[in-house]
């Protein structure tokens, strides 16, 4: 999540009302909001728990960074709120790629009806139906795994070489 989400504020810009410079600022500002995010909880758990609480805990830390802070069973708020933080970056990333392949089609870089806008909802509806289906069938795939490990490992690994595109294009670009 250190990666993704920031950036949604960007690419919706269109959206927004203001000055040209929305997108841009949006993006640092959410950025520098992830950034500030991460570093206090980082910097409470280095500071909070001993090396030995931190081995011990190992992936459930946010459980017990959460019990340290408030009384049990309080101390789930942490868990709830990555839990809601996952929906919304899920959520993000949908709504990133519709507007992506509504752009390419009112571009006309793709076919010109994923330009077409819902006449209710006034969302590309033609992208999100596509991008919905695609995640179905990757999430039906995904139940071939042996384990929930083998698909993190494939997805982090898959991730992380989409990050590295994504962002060298940009550097590139800049």
């Amino acid at each position: 999540f250190y990666y993704f989400g920031w950036d949604v504020s960007s690419n919706v810009a269109e959206e927004a009302r203001g000055e040209g410079d929305v997108g841009g600022s949006s993006g640092v500002y959410g950025m520098v909001g992830v950034m500030l995010l991460f570093l206090a909880v980082q910097t409470t758990v280095q500071m909070g728990f001993s090396t030995e609480e931190v081995d011990k805990n190992g992936a459930s830390i946010l459980n017990a960074l959460g019990d340290a802070v408030l009384p049990h069973p309080w101390g789930n708020i942490a868990v709830l709120a990555v839990i809601l933080s996952t929906i919304g970056t899920i959520e993000t990333q949908i709504t990133q790629c519709a507007r992506l392949l509504f752009s390419m089609g009112r571009d006309q870089v793709m076919h010109k009806n994923f330009a077409e806008v819902h006449p209710r909802f006034q969302t590309p509806w033609l992208a999100g139906v596509i991008i919905w289906g695609l995640s179905v069938i990757l999430l039906v795939a995904s139940a071939s795994f042996e384990s929930i490990g083998s698909v993190m490992s494939s997805l982090i690994s898959a991730i992380g070489v989409m990050v590295s595109i994504y962002y060298g294009l940009t550097g590139m670009a800049c």
